[in-house]
C-alpha cells in the first residue's frame, strides 16, 4: 500500500509538470518503464532517486514517502478542485467552459478518474489561493464549501439551544 501511496505522488508530481513517463524518468537517469513502475507502485526508486524527486517537487522527503495520509489520491485532489469550483459559485459547466471543456470532464476530474493538464492545474491552484504542489500533495487542512461551512454553523446553533434547553 505504501509503495502505491508513492506512486501515486510521483505521478502527480509528474503530471503537474506536464512531463511524458520518458523524460521524467531520463531526468532522474532512469528508464520510462522504471518510471512506470514507480507510478504503479510495483518498485520504488532508490534513496538518491526519491531525494532528487523531491527536491525536483519542492517538497521534503518524508512529504513523498510519507504513508500517514493519503492526501494526493486522485479522489482527494478531484475532491478540492470541486471545494475551489463551489467557491468560486461555479457550475460544473461553467467552471469547464473556463477551460475549454466539458462538464462531464469536469466531473471526472472532481471524481478523481483524471486529472487536468499541467496548464489547467495552475488555473485551478491560483482560484483556489494554492501552488500545484499544495493542490496535489495537501496541506493537512480542512477545506470547506461556503454551503458546509453555512450548514456547520447552522448544526453548531441547534446543539447551543439543545445544550440551553437541556441545562434549564
Amino acid at each position: 500500500m505504501k509503495n502505491q501511496i508513492i506512486g501515486e505522488r510521483i505521478k502527480n508530481i509528474r503530471l503537474s509538470r506536464g512531463m511524458t513517463l520518458e523524460k521524467f524518468g531520463a531526468l532522474f537517469g532512469a528508464a520510462k518503464g522504471n518510471a512506470s513502475k514507480w507510478e504503479k507502485g510495483e518498485s520504488l526508486p532508490n534513496p538518491e532517486r526519491i531525494k532528487a524527486i523531491a527536491e525536483f517537487a519542492n517538497i521534503t522527503i518524508e512529504e513523498l514517502t510519507s504513508h500517514v495520509d493519503n492526501l494526493n489520491s486522485p479522489q482527494i485532489v478531484g475532491q478540492k478542485i470541486k471545494t475551489i469550483r463551489l467557491d468560486s459559485g461555479l457550475t460544473m459547466e461553467q467552471f469547464g467552459k473556463l477551460f475549454n471543456t466539458s462538464k462531464g470532464t469536469v466531473n471526472n476530474w472532481e471524481k478523481g478518474r483524471n486529472l487536468p493538464n499541467k496548464e489547467n492545474l495552475g488555473i485551478i491552484s491560483e482560484m483556489g489561493g494554492q501552488s500545484v504542489t499544495e493542490l496535489l500533495n495537501g496541506n493537512n487542512s480542512i477545506s470547506l464549501t461556503i454551503s458546509e461551512y453555512n450548514r456547520l454553523k447552522d448544526i453548531e446553533q441547534k446543539f447551543k439551544e439543545i445544550n440551553k434547553i437541556i441545562s434549564d
